[in-house]
């Protein structure tokens, strides 16, 4: 002390003099083993001073790491040694310290809930708004659905009225939302006859196509002559109208070449116009008559005009010089108005007056080279085939008669074709360019189409059904591939051919079949025939007569041999190798009452037959000229009504009126391997599936049924299919086995997806016949099918929806107006196809393999909004683009 190294005071000894730490080595060691903890306590006890000196305010306390380091040495160390002031300080930081630590985890625990409950509202939120969206999505869905339903019920009742309406309407409910009803007005509304409507202010009394097809005249009560563009067949457009006759204009005719036009009037004038421009047509001169002129006709050089007047006379212009038309002769047939007249290839003239026919020489018209007299009431129409074999006249003894003028001193009949009229009508008769064709027509508002390849045997390929009153007037084009019909109802018709309206059959159609690959078709019918068909074209290959009732029909699988049978009892076999000249192979009896059912084994050796006597009979056909019967099937105890051969051959399916079907060893078949029932009335049609996996039955409790036949012996029963109102007539399946065809006494045809047998899918209803639909047959391809009627009709439909759509596309003649669109779809905004780029839109569908179509058509099962839609161009109706 006294030197100066240490200083005391009441509580402690310092160092003062650092002489004392060089000279003490112990206690320089002591100090130096504890200098870090010397410097905490150093450092505390001056804090816990600063924090006596500011009042003990817990701003100065002690945080984070200098308390976590004060409070450490505090542990290690002997606190008794610390003054009252640093140990207040350090348990004041300890637990200020403590607190903060508290109001922290408080606060986490406040943000933690508040978190979770933001995060609470917001899944509410988005909950709320993705049940908002679907409730919005689904109101539009429901709106779209019940919008799309009505317009393909409208467009079903549009199809015979307004077919391109209808088509439209059914394409863009389809598309719209694609359901089974709007699926089956498509295919409906694509595979009905295709006229496109010209509407005129008054009755369409004459037209004619220009030669090459591209101008359509039309003449009309209104005294007014239109000419129509008609190079885009399905787009036809009104380019020019004449005006000039002051009363009807009664005939029109085109000169070879397409540049003049003649027309004739009630105003007693015959008119030349120059028409190399249709666009702007001149009347060239007037050829004055007497009195009215009701008919006329052009020779084949166009240097001579022939036209026929009220006052009875036969009048022959020169038309070297069309602008100085010049009569060069002249001559009364004194037996009344002339009112049709027709000028051969080799210049006869075929003038009709009165009930009377005078074949005329053109260059002389001194007397008739011969009279035809067989009609026994007004002769209204005349025409001659293009190549001048044939002469057809229509008359108000409801006949149109056809006649053989190869030598026209000497006409010959050939046959008599009935149609339908009255005193008030006119007929038409036209022939097609290769003169294979002739249409007629009469009252019952239609057009009939006959096949006069054997002019002698004209046979009805097809009736054009649309015009709500009497044809009058028809025309074919050049190309044979469209026809135009005028009529009384203020409308002319331009009609696509072929028609899928297939109308030869005179009595109910009962049994249809495709053969050689699809490239003719077979149809039996109760009016005693068997047609063979052109599928592709309006043709009857051949018709094999029978004796009675034709009720079945059977084919090998290479189509060369087909066998059919019906009320006669008799089973026939036909070689149709050559379907243009089918023989008679054989005739089987056996059977002691009407036949009803047949079928032909996989490989052609066997063929079943069935019927009214409850037994099927095996034959062997090896050789179809010399048939062998092989056993007899006994156990049904009614009628049997249909047969089938599994694909393998080896099974054989009955089905019958006692209400079961029954599966038979073809090698074995005294007692059947099964006996399905289920059905509660009488089955009437039995099908195997291609794979034979699955068996089909049909039945009048207006049911058809899916079966398991895997093992023959133990069936089971998969599905049961309703909706037909009435008994299932027939079942068929697609060739690639994902299709089921059900058709019925309701007269629909009916489309089932089986990819799933025993959860079978409807897809469509093809409406069409009006009556029953007892026969059904798919084609090849596997998209087209024929379907054979009660109503007399064959009608050919497309299955395939793009194909569908494809056909109505090609087919469209102008876009769906705006008026018309607000009617069938109100509420949902009118836009073009390129208009929709909403997200998730789909622009286009990919080109089909098929290649059936240039065009593309837009998707809309992405819309742009909920309120929108993209469906019709001005320039390209339907949601069909340019590819």
């Amino acid at each position: 002390m006294s030197a100066r190294l240490l200083t005391s005071d009441r509580d402690s000894v310092e160092i003062t003099h650092e002489a004392l730490l060089r000279a003490w080595p112990r206690l320089r060691g002591w100090i130096d083993a504890d200098r870090a903890g010397i410097r905490v306590h150093q450092q505390l006890a001056d804090a816990a001073e600063a924090w006596q000196r500011e009042g003990r305010h817990a701003a100065a306390l002690y945080r984070g790491p200098r308390l976590a380091a004060a409070q450490e040495w505090a542990a290690q160390s002997d606190t008794t040694t610390l003054s009252a002031t640093t140990c207040d300080f350090l348990a004041a930081s300890t637990a200020d310290e403590a607190e903060t630590r508290r109001r922290a985890r408080r606060r986490t625990r406040r943000l933690r809930s508040i978190v979770a409950g933001l995060t609470v509202v917001s899944a509410l939120a988005a909950v709320a708004t993705i049940g908002m969206f679907q409730a919005q999505r689904h109101a539009t869905d429901q709106r779209n659905l019940a919008l799309a339903g009505k317009a393909a019920t409208e467009a079903r009742h549009l199809t015979t009225i307004n077919p391109g309406l209808a088509g439209q309407l059914s394409l863009a409910a389809y598309r719209m939302s694609a359901t089974p009803e709007t699926r089956g007005s498509l295919l409906s509304t694509s595979s009905a006859p295709q006229a496109l409507r010209l509407d005129h202010p008054d009755t369409v009394v004459s037209l004619a196509f220009s030669p090459d097809g591209r101008v359509l005249a039309t003449a009309n009560e209104d005294r007014v002559t239109r000419l129509w563009d008609t190079t885009n067949p399905h787009q036809p457009r009104l380019t020019a109208s004449l005006t000039g006759h002051t009363a009807r204009v009664s005939a029109v005719a085109f000169l070879p070449g397409a540049r003049a036009l003649v027309t004739a009037s009630d105003d007693g004038t015959a008119r030349i116009w120059d028409t190399a421009d249709p666009g702007s047509p001149r009347q060239l001169a007037t050829a004055p008559h007497p009195g009215a002129v009701l008919a006329l006709a052009v020779s084949a050089d166009g240097r001579r005009l022939v036209t026929g007047g009220a006052d009875g006379a036969l009048r022959v212009w020169d038309l070297t010089s069309p602008r100085q038309p010049r009569l060069v002769a002249a001559r009364s047939v004194r037996s009344g108005p002339v009112l049709a007249v027709a000028v051969h290839r080799d210049g006869t003239v075929a003038a009709a007056s009165g009930s009377r026919v005078g074949l005329w020489d053109l260059a002389d018209l001194t007397a008739p080279r011969s009279t035809i007299t067989r009609h026994t009431g007004t002769v209204v129409a005349a025409a001659f085939t293009p190549d001048g074999a044939t002469l057809a006249t229509a008359a108000l003894d409801q006949t149109t008669r056809l006649w053989a003028v190869a030598d026209p001193r000497h006409p010959a009949p050939l046959a008599s074709i009935p149609t339908d009229a009255n005193q008030m009508d006119t007929l038409p008769v036209a022939f097609s360019p290769d003169s294979r064709v002739l249409v007629t027509g009469g009252r019952g508002y239609t057009a009939r189409l006959w096949d006069i390849t054997t002019p002698t045997d004209p046979r009805a390929v097809a009736t054009l059904s649309g015009h709500t009153e009497a044809v009058f007037t028809a025309a074919f084009t050049a190309d044979g591939r469209s026809l135009a019909t005028g009529s009384w109802d203020n409308s002319a018709r331009l009609w696509t051919l072929p028609n899928p309206v297939l109308g030869g059959h005179t009595d109910r159609v009962m049994a249809a079949a495709f053969v050689q690959d699809g490239r003719v078709l077979a149809t039996a019918s109760l009016d005693g025939t068997v047609r063979l068909w052109n599928p592709s074209g309006l043709e009857v290959l051949a018709v094999l007569p029978h004796p009675d009732s034709v009720r079945a029909i059977a084919a090998t699988r290479d189509g060369a041999v087909i066998a059919t049978g019906g009320d006669d009892k008799v089973a026939r076999l036909w070689d149709v190798a050559d379907p243009r000249a089918p023989r008679a192979l054989a005739a089987i009896t056996g059977h002691p009452s009407e036949l009803r059912a047949l079928a032909i084994s996989p490989d052609g050796t066997t063929l079943a037959t069935a019927g009214n006597d409850r037994a099927t009979r095996l034959w062997d056909i090896t050789d179809p000229r010399a048939p062998r019967p092989i056993t007899t099937i006994t156990g049904h105890t009614d009628r049997v009504y249909s047969v089938a051969f599994s694909p393998d051959g080896r099974t054989l399916a009955t089905s019958s009126y006692d209400g079961t079907a029954r599966l038979w060893d073809v090698a074995s078949a005294a007692e059947p391997l099964a006996t399905i029932t289920g059905h509660s009335a009488a089955v009437r049609w039995v099908r195997f599936s291609p794979d034979g996996a699955t068996l089909a039955t049909g039945s009048w409790d207006r049911t058809a049924r899916l079966w398991d036949v895997t093992d023959p012996r133990d069936p089971r029963h998969l599905a049961t299919l309703t909706g037909h109102t009435e008994a299932v007539l027939t079942v068929t399946f697609s060739p690639d086995g994902r299709t089921l065809v059900t058709s019925g006494d309701d007269n629909t045809v009916r489309l089932w997806d089986i990819g799933s047998p025993a959860r079978p899918r409807f897809t469509a209803t093809l409406i069409g016949h009006t009556d029953a639909v007892y026969s059904v047959a798919f084609h090849p391809d596997n998209h087209r099918l024929a379907t054979g009627s009660r109503d007399t009709t064959v009608r050919l439909w497309e299955t395939d929806p793009d194909l569908a759509a494809d056909h109505l596309c090609r087919t469209a003649q102008t876009a769906i107006s705006d008026s018309q669109w607000d009617q069938y779809f109100p509420g949902i905004p009118y836009r073009a196809p390129a208009d929709a780029t909403g997200p998730g839109v789909h622009r286009g569908l990919p080109a089909r393999s098929r290649g059936q179509s240039a065009l593309r058509m837009s998707s809309t099962r992405s819309f742009a909004s909920p309120n929108s839609i993209a469906v019709f161009s001005r320039k390209n109706s339907g949601f069909c683009t340019p590819a």
